[in-house]
C-alpha cells in the first residue's frame, strides 16, 4: 500500500487538478447545447451523443491527470520501489478512474433524464476501460525503467536511482536519500512547443468546417497555452489539461492533420501522449 504522505500529496494535487476541470466541463456542455439551440437541434440525439463524448474525453483526461500527479509525487518524495510498488499505482489508477467514472456517469445520466428522447442508456464505461488499460500499461513501463536503472547501478534494494524524459534536476546522495526534483521545459521544449501551438491557430483560422464559436473557444484556449508556455513559473496542471482538450478537438477537425501532429510531439517532453 502507498504511504500515507504520498497519498496526502496525491489528493492534494488531484484535488486542485479536477476543480479546474469542473470548472471548464459545464462550459464545454454549454457550448454544446448553444451550438444544438441555434441550428434547431437541441431536443436531437446528436446533441446527447456530442455530450457523451464531451463525458468521456473528461475520463481520459482526468486518468491522465491523475498518472501526472502520481508521477510528480513519486519523483519529488523519491518513495522506495517496493515489491508491492507496481500493484499499489495499479490500485491507485483503478480506484481514482471508478470514482472519475461515477461522478462523470451521474451528470450524464442527468442530461439523459433531462431529454424528451427515448434513447437507450449511454455509459462512459468504455471510456473509463480504456483509460484504465492505458495507464496499467503506463505504470508497468514507468516501474521497469526504475527496476531498470537500478539494477545498472547495481544497487541492492529497491529505491534511490530513476530515469527521466525531458530535463529536470535533481539532489541525491545516496542509498534511501530523497530526490527533489523540479520537471521544467527546456528552451527548445518552449520554442517547439510555441511553434506548435502558433501552427494550430493557423490551421484554426483556415479552416471553414469550426463553428465561429468553437473556434474563438479554441483560439482562445491556443492564446492561453501560449502565455503559460511563456511564463517564468508556468500552471503545469492548467497547461495540460488545456493541451490534452486542445489536441484531442483538433484531431477530429478536416486539415488540421498537420497542427496536430505537430503538437502531438511537442507535448511529449510534458509526459502527455496524445492519442
Amino acid at each position: 500500500m502507498l504511504d500515507s504522505t504520498f497519498l496526502d500529496r496525491l489528493n492534494g494535487l488531484t484535488d486542485v487538478a479536477f476543480m479546474e476541470r469542473r470548472n471548464q466541463v459545464p462550459m464545454e456542455v454549454m457550448r454544446v447545447n448553444d451550438e444544438a439551440n441555434k441550428h434547431g437541434m437541441f431536443h436531437s440525439s446528436r446533441r446527447l451523443l456530442q455530450i457523451h463524448a464531451v463525458y468521456a474525453q473528461e475520463v481520459a483526461i482526468r486518468v491522465q491527470l491523475v498518472w501526472q500527479s502520481i508521477v510528480r509525487v513519486h519523483r519529488t518524495l523519491g518513495s522506495q520501489v517496493t515489491d508491492s510498488f507496481r500493484s499499489d499505482l495499479k490500485d491507485a489508477i483503478k480506484d481514482y478512474a471508478t470514482s472519475i467514472h461515477r461522478e462523470l456517469s451521474g451528470l450524464l445520466e442527468e442530461t439523459y433524464r433531462a431529454s424528451s428522447l427515448q434513447m437507450g442508456k449511454a455509459t462512459l464505461d468504455g471510456a473509463r476501460d480504456l483509460a484504465i488499460a492505458k495507464h496499467l500499461a503506463e505504470v508497468d513501463i514507468y516501474v521497469d525503467s526504475l527496476l531498470t536503472a537500478q539494477n545498472s547501478n547495481g544497487a541492492t534494494s529497491l529505491s534511490g536511482t530513476y530515469n527521466f524524459y525531458g530535463p529536470v534536476g535533481a539532489v541525491q546522495t545516496g542509498a534511501g536519500a530523497v530526490a527533489n526534483v523540479v520537471q521544467s521545459l527546456s528552451n527548445e521544449d518552449r520554442a517547439s512547443l510555441s511553434a506548435a501551438l502558433a501552427q494550430v491557430k493557423a490551421a484554426l483560422d483556415a479552416s471553414s468546417s469550426i463553428p465561429e464559436v468553437q473556434r474563438a473557444e479554441l483560439t482562445g484556449i491556443v492564446i492561453e497555452c501560449g502565455r503559460e508556455v511563456e511564463a517564468g513559473n508556468p500552471n503545469s496542471t492548467k497547461l495540460m489539461a488545456l493541451l490534452m482538450v486542445l489536441g484531442t478537438t483538433i484531431q477530429t477537425i478536416a486539415n488540421a492533420r498537420p497542427a496536430y501532429e505537430a503538437l502531438k510531439a511537442a507535448v511529449l517532453p510534458l509526459g502527455i501522449n496524445l492519442p
